[in-house]
């Protein structure tokens, strides 16, 4: 069985830029200790940091530049403001954040608390309505859920899309990553937990061992159990025995590791989060469709 997995990385987080930007805006002169940083800053999943933190650093940049003010603890005028100077078009991904952004960066910092509800900060409904008006511009021939299956059958099978495998092992193991959050609902993270030592290969099954997973934190692991599928394009069964074969896995290597130029596993650890997305983006730009993402293949899987 895999050995149990850290929850997090402490020296990978604290170089990322991600962890940088939170330090700089969302702690900004607090003088928290190390350890405490980086339990504030996996104490929601990357993507929700990294959002948050966004907002959070357009609200001081603001406070700063326009005001010249102290940014915080943040104060439902200077939060007004700042919403009065965002453009309801250009900026409209922003507003749905702001209220769990504000919320987040209050509790981290320990500041006093502010009302959303307000005579003149109600923002329930009002962001709402911005969203529902400021939609962005749809394209119909690349929002369907084909383009998922184009995906993942492009990384398995090349520009060929038909058997053999693809030889190129960075587009099969990103493919392989979305297929798994296909068929077993994973998502990135979990799929960075996993070494060859997981994965088990028994009566035309293969058995997948997950460690602890963000929905389940009390539970130490996880089992998914997939049937080979002899006659499917997208049999997860296959693609695994591929990529363990042509990468030549060792038992502690991550599957999501590092290659070399030939496809060969490299080293005892794995790729960045960063990596996966632009390995995802490019495969993406391939066949020129929108950005697949994690979420939606699982939704995909549901169904």
């Amino acid at each position: 069985m895999a050995p149990h997995a850290l929850d997090y990385h402490r020296e990978e987080s604290i170089h990322s830029k991600t962890f940088k930007q939170f330090d700089k805006y969302m702690l900004r002169r607090k003088g928290y200790r190390k350890e405490m940083k980086v339990r504030l800053y996996h104490s929601r999943a990357q993507g929700t940091i990294k959002s948050y933190t966004e907002v959070v650093r357009d609200y001081v940049i603001y406070m700063h530049e326009e005001e010249h003010a102290e940014a915080f603890p943040v104060t439902e005028s200077s939060l007004r403001r700042y919403i009065d100077s965002l453009d309801l078009y250009e900026d409209r991904s922003k507003f749905a954040k702001i209220k769990p952004a504000m919320m987040f960066v209050r509790k981290a910092r320990s500041d006093p608390e502010f009302s959303f509800n307000s005579t003149d900060l109600i923002l329930e409904g009002l962001l709402r309505e911005i969203g529902a008006r400021c939609k962005k511009e749809y394209k119909p021939d690349r929002t369907t859920e084909l383009n998922v299956r184009k995906f993942i059958l492009r990384g398995l099978y090349g520009p060929s899309f038909k058997a053999p495998y693809n030889e190129n092992m960075v587009e099969f193991r990103t493919a392989l990553r979305a297929l798994l959050s296909l068929f077993c609902l994973s998502r990135c993270s979990d799929f960075m937990q996993l070494r060859k030592e997981s994965i088990r290969f028994e009566d035309g099954h293969v058995l997948i061992i997950w460690g602890k997973r963000k929905n389940d934190q009390r539970s130490n692991t996880k089992v998914s159990l997939v049937p080979e599928l002899p006659l499917h394009p997208m049999c997860v069964y296959r693609a695994f025995q591929h990529f363990i074969d042509k990468t030549e896995l060792k038992e502690d290597q991550f599957i999501n590791c590092k290659l070399t130029r030939r496809g060969k596993a490299l080293g005892d650890r794995g790729i960045a989060r960063s990596t996966c997305y632009a390995n995802i983006k490019t495969l993406c730009e391939s066949i020129e469709i929108d950005q697949i993402t994690e979420k939606m293949c699982k939704s995909l899987g549901t169904r």
